[in-house]
């Protein structure tokens, strides 16, 4: 019974989340994934969802939503274009990549006699935030690293990450642009009015032509994906999901499908509750980690305000800035749900592009960093 409350619940809630945000001023000014989130962790505390196989349902319907969102996002984005666009991705990906080894290796040396194994926790963190949770855990594999070292970074990047990304998504694209330049092609798009918002409740054959495509693309992912090694399945599932439709989206009809990108708002919403909804802050004991967290803490911050100094040094966009943290410190993955509360669909290929080159160094970089610690110790 739960199963189907919980699937009725999941389909329902991002529609509603989506009109009432296009109608309700308060909620207009909070937006779609922030209010998703919020909805999300009451859900988990008012349903008490404490459930393994619940929880394992929850990842999978979340995962279709993400299958299905990323494509809808990209086939009405010119390609073509933003490749051109694009070319500073390998400048945007090492400022970024230069500020966390900074960040990290200094707080090696400011905590190492707080944390046991600290080259482990250095090695951990730089993958975690060059390329999200799959590096953590290919970095415990590759370092022999024990579960309990795992859980308590995985714990503890949910108390840092949570807020964090609430940050990137409410008040911080407000300032970055008040810090570092905008695109002025972009600027007049950036906060559609709802005067001009397509009625998508009365356009069911349109939505159904894009979710037709998307359901494509995303069972061509799938198949593919699932016949590599399972530790490599949800990153290849997803570069090939974006690939497939970037090469679908060059099809004048399929970047012509009405809709496309607002039924992938409504998914990434989706995505947004459910993960939120999976969430038991009840579990995560801060006190026996302190010294972890505060090193955690130090990282985030210090590598957050070295890459917002050198990208204000070599004169990078605001809006790319911010979405280059996003896909560094979360995975690809949360890019889409970013560039949805942005109103900015122009840099979700960047941030995509960002993340897939943090998940693919990140591994080599954090098992690197870690030996090369434990060398000089």
């Amino acid at each position: 019974m739960e199963y189907i409350f919980c699937s009725i619940t999941f389909i329902t809630i991002p529609f509603i989340i989506y009109y009432l945000c296009q109608r309700v001023s308060w909620l207009i000014k909070i937006g779609p994934i922030a209010t998703a989130y919020i909805l999300g962790i009451l859900f988990h505390q008012i349903c008490d969802l404490d459930n393994e196989n619940l929880f394992s349902f929850q990842e999978n319907f979340s995962s279709i939503y993400l299958l299905l969102a990323i494509p809808l996002l990209l086939f009405s984005i010119n390609i073509k274009k933003e490749i051109r666009q694009n070319r500073e991705v390998l400048k945007g990906f090492m400022i970024g990549l230069i500020s966390l080894l900074i960040a990290t290796c200094t707080g090696y040396f400011i905590f190492k006699d707080k944390v046991p194994h600290m080259s482990h926790m250095v090695g951990m963190v730089t993958g975690l935030y060059s390329g999200g949770t799959p590096n953590l855990a290919s970095i415990k594999g590759a370092l022999n690293i024990e579960a309990n070292e795992f859980i308590m970074v995985h714990s503890l990047d949910f108390i840092i990450g949570s807020p964090s990304l609430f940050f990137f998504m409410t008040i911080a694209p407000r300032i970055f642009r008040m810090i570092l330049p905008v695109d002025k092609d972009k600027s007049s798009n950036l906060q559609p009015t709802t005067s001009n918002v397509r009625p998508i409740y009365k356009e069911g054959p349109s939505l159904l032509k894009s979710l037709c495509v998307a359901i494509g693309v995303a069972v061509l992912s799938l198949g593919i994906g699932l016949l590599f090694p399972k530790n490599l399945q949800p990153i290849v599932i997803i570069l090939l999901n974006t690939t497939i439709a970037i090469l679908a989206s060059s099809n004048r009809t399929i970047n012509k499908l009405p809709l496309s990108y607002e039924l992938g708002n409504i998914f990434i919403i989706g995505f947004s509750f459910i993960l939120a909804s999976m969430a038991d802050l009840s579990k995560i004991d801060l006190g026996t980690s302190i010294g972890t967290f505060y090193f955690m803490m130090w990282s985030i911050l210090i590598s957050f305000v070295l890459h917002l100094l050198l990208a204000k040094l070599t004169n990078q966009d605001a809006d790319k800035t911010l979405i280059a943290m996003v896909a560094l410190y979360y995975s690809p993955a949360f890019v889409p749900v970013v560039t949805s509360s942005m109103k900015n669909k122009s840099i979700l290929l960047y941030g995509i592009v960002i993340g897939m080159l943090g998940f693919i160094i990140g591994n080599y970089l954090g098992v690197s960093i870690s030996l090369l610690l434990d060398f000089f110790a």
